[in-house]
């Protein structure tokens, strides 16, 4: 995801263009007999505005200036130490989390985790009132 975005150069927020979970090859409810350019990336498919229904006479157009979030840089770093000066240098990363062995935690602790499916953002080193490190 954030290659995709540094290689695009922006990604626009979600209120630009409503998300459609269609692919190509879908063909199911809302995704039944889109145009082929309706998966393109072209300016109005990353950011549009409509007057209103078209069956009223509305029309849709692209939007040229509009809010949008941008990475800079990216990468990855592994272990607590490594983490925590990130956080120190640049401010909050995002995390992978196998969150699968959450289920049974009864602990702050956990095992490395073999398969990341979660992100989540660590905002500042978290710390127990007993200062301990979670």
């Amino acid at each position: 995801m954030y290659q995709f975005i540094k290689d695009s150069g922006f990604v626009p927020y979600d209120t630009c263009l409503t998300y459609e979970a269609c692919s190509q090859e879908s063909k199911e409810g809302g995704c039944a007999n889109r145009p082929a350019d309706a998966f393109t990336c072209t300016p109005i498919n990353t950011c549009r505005t409509c007057s209103t229904f078209t069956r009223n006479g509305g029309f849709c157009s692209e939007v040229d200036v509009f809010p949008n979030a941008s990475v800079a840089e990216y990468g990855r770093v592994r272990g607590e130490a490594r983490i925590m000066a990130e956080v120190f240098a640049r401010g909050p990363v995002a995390c992978e989390v196998d969150a699968a062995p959450l289920d049974k935690c009864t602990s702050t602790r956990l095992p490395p985790l073999p398969h990341p499916c979660h992100c989540l953002s660590t905002p500042e080193r978290p710390r127990h009132p007993d200062r301990t490190v979670f």
